[in-house]
């Protein structure tokens, strides 16, 4: 029903936490997710929100083909 990955090293912390529930006939699956430039110094730390709308836009991605295939 949920499974969550939290890195333990690197520049982008993040957290992504993934919830498998029922939706009526259907399952939906929703993605929580967090990532910050903590671990980045100098100019690369103002790329913090760059990365967090970059991670969104990835997931919303990668979970629209996840959506396709197990719809097959």
């Amino acid at each position: 029903r949920e499974v969550t990955f939290t890195s333990l090293s690197g520049p982008t912390p993040f957290v992504y936490r993934y919830l498998v529930e029922p939706h009526g006939d259907a399952t939906r699956l929703t993605l929580e997710g967090t990532i910050s430039g903590a671990g980045l110094s100098g100019p690369a730390a103002l790329l913090g929100p760059l990365a967090e709308g970059l991670f969104k836009r990835g997931m919303r991605d990668n979970l629209g083909v996840l959506k396709e295939i197990l719809e097959r």
